[in-house]
């Protein structure tokens, strides 16, 4: 049985108290797990909208040049869409991910871990949320 799970060690005011570590590892594994479907879609859509530009730009045609331009302004409607829905979830995942640090910064604190390695957790631009 490890230190945590020994006694309830949690005091008013800590990251621990307010943060659920577990549902937010959840969460980020979740988001992760689903980047790369993301990252594939909002590809395909800017391949999408640089072809019909490329389309729209070579057409001398007014009627065909309008369409085309209303072509690409959709797939960026989309493009927009997907990329704003992305954004907010990588920032959602992104406090959660603070979240964890701290929590992990105070059990460092409370168990007194090597100099080293609580130097990393307050130091290191990482841990620091320099990013």
């Amino acid at each position: 049985m490890g230190i945590f799970n020994r006694y309830n060690t949690r005091k008013k005011g800590t990251a621990e108290e307010t943060i659920d570590f577990e549902k937010d590892m959840k969460s980020i594994i979740e988001f992760l797990a689903g980047v790369g479907k993301d990252i594939k879609e909002l590809y395909d859509l800017c391949i999408k909208v640089r072809k019909i530009r490329q389309k729209e730009r070579s057409e001398v045609d007014d009627k065909k040049q309008k369409k085309l331009l209303t072509d690409e302004i959709n797939a960026w409607d989309k493009l927009l869409e997907r990329f704003v829905m992305f954004d907010r979830d990588t920032d959602v995942t992104g406090e959660r991910i603070k979240n964890i640090s701290k929590v992990l910064q105070e059990e460092a604190l409370k168990i007194n871990l090597d100099k080293e390695t609580i130097k990393k957790t307050r130091t290191k631009d990482e841990w620091v949320f320099d990013w």
